[in-house]
């Protein structure tokens, strides 16, 4: 059986199984696509939630994907800037604080991290961007609580090699 998602509108339930889910550009290498191994490509990451339910996404980059309420990391190979709203959750500073560490491990520790709230933005970060522009208030991203999912237990089991006798139960 098969299920399809769509990106940008994927259900509660799917959510939930990938906690920790970073929808990215790119790909990986392939004969019809070359992937250098240390070149990086710039990117924005939109962190956004509530409590336990934070998502990551890549979204277009540029100033006008910034919003007050929200955390956006610029990662531009070895430099992170992070952009702290200055509506943004303590949750989703912990988020982006775990996220930004967890891609300078993964690149041997070398990025240089720059941190910085809402209004004390380097010029360098704005040029990344493509320039300076305003920002969007937080009610713009909307409400934070709507990145909800919900926690569901299933079990399956399958009784010899018949696909015809594996059984779903939704416990709770």
């Amino acid at each position: 059986m098969q299920h399809r998602e769509v990106q940008g509108s994927e259900s509660e339930l799917f959510l939930t199984y990938f906690p920790k889910i970073q929808i990215m550009s790119g790909g990986v290498e392939t004969g019809f696509k070359h992937v250098e191994p240390h070149k990086y490509n710039a990117r924005l990451l939109h962190i956004k939630g509530f409590k336990e339910n934070i998502v990551v996404r890549e979204v277009p980059l540029n100033a006008t994907s910034l919003n007050s309420g929200d955390i956006f990391i610029l990662d531009a190979g070895l430099k992170l800037f992070s952009f702290v709203g200055s509506q943004a959750s303590v949750a989703e500073k912990l988020k982006a604080t775990g996220l930004a560490q967890a891609i300078s491990d993964e690149r041997g520790g070398q990025p240089e991290v720059s941190t910085f709230d809402q209004g004390q933005e380097p010029k360098e970060f704005w040029d990344l961007l493509g320039g300076k522009g305003p920002i969007a208030d937080a009610a713009a991203a909307g409400d934070d609580k709507a990145v909800v999912s919900i926690k569901r237990l299933f079990r399956l089991t399958s009784f010899g090699f018949s696909h015809k006798a594996t059984s779903l139960t939704h416990l709770a």
